[in-house]
């Protein structure tokens, strides 16, 4: 029996869509390790070598590779339970290509970042917001709010003490005025 059409527009998840994924998964890897490196003199007239950033691996730049819309493809990233056993490995094949951009891009803030070749507030900003990275980490309270505790201040002798040093003091810089 012929699968009956449910109608609405085909998908563009294809074998083709799918190798433009792997594809520009497969570019992005070369291009992290094949970092141009220019010649060049400076005003002195003295040889200098620059290294340039790579292409930063991006969900954005996959989306345009395979001609479709980034909400298509985070669409695509969820599990369809109407899928054929072919649709389904195509579905894991794209689901795989997307995640490895991820890790590329990881990789590559960490490492470009650190080597000082991407500017640092751009990487602190991405791996924040994409990848949980955090700028400071509270080790004190485990990120429970911090109960002043005032029992020196409040405590009566020690109280007493404060305010017999305070007019000791007070009392010597009179005398020495």
């Amino acid at each position: 029996m012929a699968k009956k059409n449910l109608g609405g527009r085909p998908t563009k998840l294809t074998e083709e869509t799918v190798n433009l994924a792997e594809l520009y998964v497969s570019d992005c890897e070369q291009g992290l390790k094949e970092i141009t490196v220019r010649q060049g003199l400076d005003k002195e007239g003295d040889t200098r070598w620059q290294q340039t950033a790579p292409r930063l691996p991006n969900i954005a730049r996959l989306a345009i590779n395979c001609r479709i819309a980034k909400s298509t493809l985070h669409e695509w990233m969820k599990p369809s339970a109407g899928d054929d056993e072919k649709k389904a490995n195509l579905r894991k094949r794209f689901t795989d290509a997307y995640v490895h951009i991820g890790n590329l891009q990881e990789a590559c803030l960490v490492e470009e970042g650190g080597a000082g070749r991407l500017n640092p507030a751009v990487v602190n900003r991405i791996l924040a917001a994409k990848h949980n990275y955090r700028d400071k980490t509270d080790v004190t309270s485990n990120d429970n709010e911090l109960k002043a505790t005032l029992n020196m201040i409040t405590n009566p002798t020690i109280s007493k003490k404060i305010q017999e040093l305070d007019d000791e003091i007070a009392k010597e810089m009179r005398e020495n005025v």
